[in-house]
């Protein structure tokens, strides 16, 4: 095969799958929110399973939720509950480098690549974000669930760009700060259970994992990977059965479909994410729907991992940390009542 030949080969390969992946997505938007199984799109499109598999990876990897239920298939979720950079960098400071945030349609773990990143010098504030996990970490070597449509994220910290970076209050500052979040956006009080777990009604919706580095002669911390993960939205039918007594969602069994969106906060001029002015309209909404039965509106995971990040990196470094530690106290006592 001569060189023109064998480039336009290459071409027509590349091409090839580029046409496949689109008519896989095509389909799937066909469906409109309903699981069509691999073995319909490969029969449909003449191609093989093993094809239809490589072209939904390759989908996820350009941040199309694409859910995987055995055996129902797969499901195409519309762009509204896509990850989007634009929206989560909203919240954050006009002169933030977005730079610093990379977005994943799925990944292994979003600690590991925090991890490789912060050991290659990675700066402060850098954050992994992934639609989904397929080996989410929690404490004692754990795997945390992570289907798609979660909010699963990894920060690194350094701490000399960091007030609150020794470990005692790194951890209630990660625990207070999603436990206000959740509050806020929720209109539920949720609970700090053992160290860093958060419960509503309960049941465990979010879960922290803190790792860091230290310099062997200095002891100094070098840096930290401030892992979070949350159930934004969890169907019980599509959970594995060991979880659906102990997992719960900040919305579960899809309440409130239809309804994502909430109301972006200007904050970016430095307004502190836990007193925006609306919080107690909302929590109060949320009450009143709780009665009316009706559907409380949902933040979308854009906003709620923009709200996050900017409360953790503007947020809680402007408090005391006695106040912090007041808070993350509060938020434990409520275990106990």
């Amino acid at each position: 095969m001569v060189i023109g030949d064998r480039n336009r080969w290459s071409v027509e390969r590349r091409e090839m799958k580029i046409r496949t992946k689109d008519r896989v997505l095509s389909m799937l938007r066909k469906k409109d929110g309903e699981f069509l199984s691999g073995e319909e799109l490969a029969l449909e499109l003449g191609i093989t399973r093993n094809a239809v598999w490589k072209a939904i990876t390759a989908l996820r990897r350009e941040g199309c939720r694409i859910d995987a239920v055995t055996n129902r298939g797969y499901c195409f979720r519309e762009d509204g509950e896509r990850l989007k950079l634009q929206e989560i960098a909203g919240y954050l400071p006009k002169d933030a480098d977005r730079r610093k945030i990379q977005i994943f349609g799925e990944l292994d773990s979003t600690s590991r690549l925090a991890k490789e990143l912060a050991v290659g010098g990675a700066p402060h504030g850098t954050v992994i974000i992934a639609d989904s996990q397929t080996a989410g970490n929690a404490h004692h070597s754990n795997s945390f669930y992570s289907p798609p449509g979660g909010i699963y994220l990894s920060l690194i910290l350094r701490p000399a760009e960091y007030p609150l970076g020794e470990p005692k209050y790194m951890i209630a500052c990660a625990a207070t700060a999603a436990a206000e979040i959740i509050e806020e956006k929720t209109g539920r009080r949720p609970v700090i259970s053992g160290v860093n777990d958060l419960l509503l009604d309960g049941k465990k919706v979010c879960g922290i994992l803190t790792e860091s580095v230290s310099d062997f002669e200095s002891g100094e911390i070098q840096w930290i990977v401030l892992g979070i993960g949350m159930n934004y939205r969890l169907s019980r039918k599509d959970m594995p059965s060991a979880l659906a007594d102990v997992a719960g969602a900040l919305y579960p069994d899809d309440a409130g479909a239809g309804n994502e969106g909430g109301t972006k906060a200007e904050i970016g001029n430095g307004a502190e994410i836990g007193i925006i002015a609306d919080a107690k309209e909302e929590i109060d909404a949320a009450a009143e729907a709780k009665v009316t039965n009706q559907p409380v509106k949902i933040a979308s995971r854009n906003e709620i991992i923009g709200c996050l990040l900017y409360l953790l990196l503007y947020g809680m470094p402007g408090r005391k940390p006695e106040k912090i530690m007041e808070a993350y106290e509060s938020y434990r006592a409520e275990e106990s009542k």
